[in-house]
């Protein structure tokens, strides 16, 4: 099974594309313009390329990814970090709107501080 992330920033859009708790494939495009329109297409050409996906959206935009389900930004950061690292402890986010500083223990946000 697939499941597809999708962090909407101010200033670059991230992809990471998991397939049965493996990542396949992470890249990142500049955010459009106009996001609405971009992101109905090219969640249609996601889903035809990797039919059944869990598609989730966070981040500064994840609004605008119509019809996905939508994850705090903080909380898909700790949970990733876990995810990709395996340990606990202090992650730092520098975007580019804000800086995020979370403590995650075993995934889950325990307390953020955030710079804009």
């Amino acid at each position: 099974m697939y499941r597809i992330g999708i962090d909407v920033g101010s200033t670059w859009t991230k992809y990471c594309i998991v397939q049965d708790g493996v990542v396949k494939s992470m890249f990142m495009e500049k955010t459009p313009v106009r996001q609405k329109e971009y992101f109905c297409k090219k969640i249609h050409e996601m889903q035809t390329a990797y039919a059944g996906a869990e598609i989730v959206s966070c981040g500064y935009g994840k609004r605008n990814v119509i019809g996905l389900k939508k994850v705090n930004e903080l909380t898909a950061l700790a949970k990733g970090c876990y995810f990709a690292a395996g340990y606990e402890g202090i992650v730092m986010d520098i975007g580019g709107q804000d800086t995020k500083i979370i403590w995650q223990e075993k995934g889950r946000l325990r307390e953020f501080f955030c710079q804009r």
